[in-house]
């Protein structure tokens, strides 16, 4: 991705050891057993290193395979004696709140609760891909229960939107540049001013790209 994107720029092109080096990645990623092992990977286990597998993750996290998974997985670890990471707890209280939302998405309130519940499964794959600053967990975890979550649902209806019409990965690198989840309508109006170009840019622009 990044030997497309360099050879793209005007007046760069890419040398033969970075052709090379791109020939090669392509032809694992390219693999159907590697494509199924990073597909499995993202919707079982909430880890991938590709899009696709992350595309996985968040549609695991919508069907609530995620938001049980993780939830057994910080019980389990609690229940050892050790102690989670600020991430680790911030994705249980996410998925605590998922699993809220989720039961209480029944009636009028369904559509509302369907958005929010997909924002909240695009800031988990965020979260594990290290895309959220730590700020941005902090203040987010504070805020981590359904009754304040309600008044954050516009912001999560955006991100959701966003991430279905433009991709998961477009979607993490907004949040990787947004301080704050009120922020999200604003950041994704910045990428969005970047035109046809804005996949690249935001995954190879760098911090201050908007």
């Amino acid at each position: 991705d990044y030997v497309a994107f360099y050879a793209s720029v005007p007046g760069l092109t890419s040398t033969p050891a970075m052709e090379k080096l791109a020939e090669e990645a392509q032809a694992i990623r390219s693999d159907p057993s590697y494509i199924a092992k990073e597909t499995a990977a993202g919707f079982f286990l909430g880890e991938s290193h590709e899009d696709y597998g992350r595309a996985a993750q968040a549609a695991s996290e919508f069907f609530l395979v995620g938001d049980i998974r993780d939830i057994y997985t910080a019980g389990t670890k609690l229940a050892g004696n050790q102690s989670l990471t600020e991430p680790e707890s911030f994705t249980a209280a996410l998925s605590a709140v998922s699993l809220a939302v989720a039961a209480a998405s029944i009636g009028p309130q369904a559509t509302a609760g369907a958005a929010a519940k997909g924002g909240i499964a695009v800031l988990k794959v965020a979260n594990r891909a290290r895309k959220l600053s730590a700020g941005f967990i902090r203040e987010l975890s504070a805020a981590a229960k359904p009754a304040v979550l309600k008044t954050l649902a516009g912001p999560l209806a955006e991100i959701a939107d966003f991430a279905r019409k433009y991709g998961i990965a477009p979607a993490l690198e907004v949040l990787a540049r947004t301080p704050r989840l009120e922020d999200a309508p604003r950041a994704i109006r910045s990428a969005l001013s970047l035109g046809e170009d804005m996949p690249g840019l935001l995954k190879f622009g760098g911090p201050d790209v908007f």
